[in-house]
């Protein structure tokens, strides 16, 4: 018998397999039965198609799904803790240039104005204190390699458009010679 709840887990008695039941997920993963149930209503996970072996699905979507959240604005930052509490969450994603802007400041990839500086201190402490990776834009390589510096885990090095023309501009100067 499947169940969808469960009280007690035993991951030792988990292993890498084909299916899961939910209370096996909830247990491998540590989200509740419930919040699965609810990924599933908001579509997050997909429902299985009918007569299908509905659990299946979830033993590679929990391996390979992370939940990431943006904060990038004064009322995430009011509600930090509340926010990176809620259960299931893996990385808090720090959106600098929307965040500059929440706080009114001119929009920046970097930036080094005390208000922003604290900000970033706050979702550190908050990120550590919930046991949350810490995620963040930035604008190349360099800046990329500060924010590792700075405690970052995962950090988008570059845009997609950044890296077009940065290769677009090289090819140019190299046609010229």
């Amino acid at each position: 018998m499947q169940t969808e709840t469960t009280t007690h887990c035993n991951q030792s008695g988990i292993s890498l397999k084909e299916s899961y039941t939910i209370s096996q997920v909830a247990c491998l993963t540590g989200v509740n039965a419930k919040a699965i149930r609810y990924y599933e209503d908001i579509g997050l996970l997909p429902r299985p198609p009918r007569g299908a072996n509905r659990y299946r699905r979830y033993s590679m979507a929990d391996v390979k799904t992370i939940v990431t959240i943006q904060i990038e604005s004064t009322r995430a930052l009011e509600n930090l803790d509340d926010i990176l509490s809620l259960p299931g969450i893996d990385v808090a994603f720090i959106g600098p240039n929307d965040l500059h802007a929440q706080l009114g400041l001119t929009a920046s990839s970097e930036g080094a104005e005390p208000e922003f500086v604290d900000a970033l201190e706050r979702i550190k402490a908050g990120a550590r204190k919930h046991h949350v990776a810490l995620g963040i834009f930035s604008s190349d390589g360099e800046a990329a390699a500060e924010r590792v510096r700075q405690g970052f885990q995962m950090i988008s090095v570059t845009t997609d458009i950044s890296s077009m023309i940065a290769a677009a501009a090289r090819n140019l100067r190299m046609a010229r010679g």
